[in-house]
């Protein structure tokens, strides 16, 4: 469905709710706190996924054809990817908030007006 007034396409309930199922796992991943370290973690991050979604829902992907579980696979991995620049994004923002001279800088401009 396309909402033609705005240009909007609305993802469909499967991809709902394999989004929300899946949050949990990267947030899980996240929280351990070396996600910034590893290397390659986006594609770990999505086999991680796919191999869940694989063992918990075997009929549903049974009905799928090969393009069903490439754009499942696309789908998980443009999502992942979004969440990660996401949280690397707040993390950024968590450390230059902590810098000294920015905040020093910042009491200089505001003490000589």
């Amino acid at each position: 469905m396309k909402d033609y007034g705005n240009f909007l396409v609305y993802p469909s309930d499967a991809v709902k709710k394999t989004v929300e199922n899946y949050e949990k796992v990267i947030l899980i991943e996240i929280q351990n706190g070396e996600w910034l370290k590893k290397k390659y973690f986006l594609d770990f991050l999505c086999m991680k996924i796919i191999k869940l979604l694989v063992d918990q829902t075997p009929l549903i992907l049974s009905t799928f054809d090969h393009h069903g579980y490439d754009l499942l696979k696309k789908v998980i991995n443009c999502y992942c990817c979004i969440r990660l620049k996401h949280h690397a994004k707040l993390k950024n923002f968590e450390i230059k908030k902590k810098l000294l001279r920015k905040s020093l800088s910042d009491l200089i401009k505001w003490n000589n007006q």
